[in-house]
């Protein structure tokens, strides 16, 4: 529709900061501008552009701003500084943990799913046989294999092993009389509130909530799958393979898994790095805020032991996230905790109107991996108005699981940028 707008139109002006962040978008952008004339049909610029990679996106860029075509209007980064700092990290827990989750994609791979297309086959043979025919409707069996789920679990586990380096860091700008601002992408709010549901767990009760709960959790969903009976308009039965029907290697296998996550000692990765944070900060005499959409979470308590906390509602109401913001400017919260409920809409900065005017610094402990919500979070402590720039830190793990994402988002944020200034070096730049 958009499309068919922009090719009736006399002319057309278009306000993005993200133009050129997807290739296939790149034929509503050029069929009023010098680019059409570039290639035989719109419909192969996008391949074009694609093919070309970030040196492509430079120079069309570059070459549209010398035609009048393209406007650039950025705020400055001057004086602005983005460092990616390492977090150490227990390789040989996190190698234990790597292990494990091996051999539950092992389980699910090739125990689990054999077994799962063996009952699909029997139901559809029984009900073709009832048939008459092969006109069975969805007659079967299927589940979703750990594959499907292990890129979760490992960012969850990339951010865990993250969290008392987030508190440590946080702390040092504390004692640097700045105010550090926490980011995360997951929240685990969704897994609290499942596993509190589970085990009928009512608000400050105790519970059992560990990551070797969480890795017991996920293998035990190996053996999750869904009966589909012919012709039904339901979505079908959940039902659950007896480790037996595994196949005698393959039961080997899953209690060997059990007895390897019940040894482990991975009480240094916590199931809610969010709450283990906020929780170890308070402890040290500071102020947390929180802006996000989480219903339920875990309270770290001095005895070490893990406790069920439904937040108040009116934290999560209009006028609780402003309360929070207004808190944090005005220096009655001493550090703030964002996920991307908070990455539009909000000032953090240090503002001249704001009564603590203190050097904001965002921490990055888990980058958002869409580059349009890593941009926009950034942007929170970055605003009109500030008295003093901000600083950034991405903190990265220091193992190999996390240098692929980090690429990924560095090499995300160098297209963007290459974009918007007609340069492969970024605005923000990352040192070592």
């Amino acid at each position: 529709f958009f499309r068919w707008l922009v090719n009736d139109a006399a002319s057309v002006f278009f306000s993005s900061a993200t133009w050129a962040k997807r290739p296939e978008v790149m034929d509503l952008y050029a069929a009023k501008t010098a680019m059409r004339a570039a290639v035989d049909s719109l419909a192969t610029l996008a391949d074009v552009i694609k093919f070309g990679g970030v040196p492509m996106q430079q120079i069309v860029t570059s070459q549209l701003a010398q035609m009048g075509q393209y406007i650039r209007r950025e705020r400055s980064f001057d004086g602005v500084t983005y460092d990616m700092v390492p977090i150490p990290v227990d390789r040989k827990t996190y190698n234990e943990i790597a292990g494990i989750l091996a051999d539950i994609f092992r389980v699910s791979d090739e125990f689990v799913s054999p077994a799962i297309k063996a009952i699909s086959k029997e139901i559809r043979a029984s009900a073709s046989a009832i048939a008459g025919d092969q006109s069975i409707g969805s007659a079967g069996a299927s589940s979703t294999g750990f594959g499907a789920v292990m890129h979760n679990l490992i960012n969850q586990m990339l951010l865990a092993s993250k969290a008392q380096g987030t508190v440590d860091r946080a702390l040092i700008k504390l004692k640097e009389d700045k105010k550090p601002v926490i980011t995360v992408a997951n929240t685990m709010g969704s897994f609290i509130k499942e596993f509190a549901e589970d085990n009928q767990a009512k608000n400050g009760d105790l519970l059992d909530l560990t990551f070797n709960s969480l890795l017991r959790r996920y293998l035990a969903r190996t053996l999750r799958y869904v009966e589909k009976k012919p012709f039904s308009a339901d979505k079908g039965t959940a039902k659950e393979l007896s480790v037996n029907d595994l196949g005698a290697e393959g039961a080997r296998l899953y209690r060997e898994v059990e007895r390897r996550i019940a040894s482990v000692d991975l009480s240094a990765f916590p199931v809610s790095p969010i709450d283990y944070i906020r929780a170890r900060l308070i402890a040290a005499g500071y102020s947390v805020g929180e802006i996000t959409g989480r219903t339920e979470a875990a309270d770290y308590r001095a005895d070490g032991r893990v406790y069920y906390r439904v937040r108040p509602g009116k934290e999560m109401t209009t006028n609780g996230r402003q309360e929070t913001i207004r808190a944090f400017n005005r220096g009655g919260l001493d550090v703030i905790i964002l996920n991307q409920s908070g990455a539009t809409g909000l000032s953090l900065h240090a503002n001249s109107t704001f009564k603590d005017q203190r050097k904001r610094s965002m921490l990055l402990a888990q980058a958002e991996a869409n580059i349009d919500t890593h941009m926009q979070m950034l942007g929170r402590v970055h605003r009109t108005g500030q008295v003093i720039a901000p600083e950034y830190e991405q903190l990265i793990a220091d193992i190999p699981a996390e240098k692929r994402p980090a690429a990924v988002l560095a090499n995300k944020m160098a297209s963007l940028n290459a974009s918007t200034t007609s340069s492969r070096k970024a605005v923000i730049g990352a040192s070592n």
